[in-house]
């Protein structure tokens, strides 16, 4: 049986003409939704599809500002909990997922997904948030849940050890990795990696969603022509991208549901919308040739299914901080990145910020493109708590 093939469902109105001809002809089998970040209260026509595709059984939920790597507690992600915990006694769901990152620490309240250092202060906090998501879906009747990869990596040797490092933190029987292949992709360009040699990085048994978009090249500095591959939804699947679906659909054979992306707000033209169709289709087309023993399929189903794969690079560093650690790191981080906007500079900070002193090796080895992209992603997303309002 083939995977099913869904959209994530945006609440513009671009997205739903450009949508519309898919769903009237019965062509979307799931429907992804991101239950804490699309417009609330819903327009009327996307709650009547949430309804549907929840009294089918096929609707997935995807969470973007839980945070689950934070390393400290916040009253935020308990009220994260509650919302979810209300959303799941509305409307039941198939599967729920996050993103693997933080974006919370100190006094930052809202932000973008960034990477943490693979030690066990991350692997105990990663656990730990994970456990609390799993008891609100347990209470609600449970359902499998997931961590989305990133295409954001500090280093390439990162980018090898994220599918082990996800393998690590996903101790449920059903947890299951979401794969997003244009995040990989990203890492493939920003690193000059083989799309193989990633992919043979991931626990095949592991691997039960995967995620298809497009995205764009950004300047990874102002000023600088240094490039990098952004995982920003708002463009055209690349066709590198269908290639890697296709070799990733092969190889992990318990993959239940392909998911694909395009932000609202970024379908423009006419011609926007038709490739936005056709690149579902190309995408349905390719989940439909799926269709096949799991025997049969590259690798066999256990191939990849213990850590990582050949060729990956430690999951745990022999550099590591505590808890405490972990959490000053975090909010220098976020502090540095959203301050300052030249390399040179950030880079002196982390050289003698104490709270880095922990990690002081882990940020030696970033990479110069993925620092500017994160410096970026956070002066965009990043936002701070309410001046005189308490910590929590």
């Amino acid at each position: 049986m083939s995977p099913w093939v869904g959209l994530s469902l945006m609440t513009e109105d671009d997205f739903r003409v450009a949508a519309a001809p898919l769903f009237a002809g019965g062509e979307v089998d799931m429907l992804e939704w991101s239950f804490d970040a699309g417009r609330r209260p819903a327009p009327a026509w996307a709650e009547a599809l949430l309804d549907h595709y929840a009294g089918e059984g096929r609707l997935f939920g995807h969470g973007v500002h839980y945070s689950p790597f934070s390393a400290r507690w916040e009253a935020r992600q308990q009220s994260w909990l509650d919302a979810l915990g209300r959303e799941l006694s509305r409307r039941p769901y198939a599967r729920v997922s996050e993103h693997y990152g933080f974006m919370t620490a100190g006094p930052y309240v809202r932000g973008a997904p960034l990477p943490v250092p693979r030690d066990r202060a991350s692997l105990q906090i990663g656990r730990e948030r994970l456990d609390r998501l799993r008891a609100v879906l347990a209470s609600a009747g449970s359902c499998p849940l997931g961590l989305e990869n990133l295409a954001l990596a500090w280093s390439r040797d990162e980018a090898l050890a994220h599918g082990g490092f996800l393998d690590d933190v996903l101790t449920g029987h059903d947890d299951f990795i979401v794969l997003d292949v244009h995040n990989l992709y990203c890492q493939a360009e920003n690193f000059g990696l083989s799309p193989d040699e990633l992919l043979a990085t991931f626990p095949a048994a592991r691997v039960g969603e995967l995620h298809v978009s497009g995205g764009s090249v950004l300047r990874a500095w102002p000023g600088r022509r240094d490039e990098v591959r952004c995982d920003t939804h708002d463009d055209a699947v690349p066709a590198r991208v269908f290639d890697l679906l296709e070799r990733a659909l092969a190889r992990f054979p318990n993959v239940r549901a392909v998911v694909f992306e395009r932000l609202g707000g970024t379908i423009r033209t006419v011609e926007d919308a038709e490739a936005l169709r056709a690149d579902f289709r190309q995408t349905k087309a390719l989940a439909a040739l799926a269709r096949r023993p799991a025997d049969a399929r590259a690798g066999g189903p256990d191939a990849g299914a213990s850590a990582g794969g050949g060729g990956a690079a430690p999951r745990v560093l022999a550099e590591e901080g505590d808890v405490s650690a972990l959490a000053a790191f975090q909010s220098a981080l976020l502090a540095l990145l959203e301050r300052e906007n030249d390399e040179s500079v950030i880079r002196a900070h982390l050289e003698i910020a104490p709270e880095i002193a922990a990690y002081r090796g882990v940020v030696r080895a970033f990479d110069g493109r993925a620092l500017g992209i994160a410096a970026r992603v956070v002066k965009r997303w990043a936002r701070r708590r309410p001046a005189g309002e308490a910590a929590e």
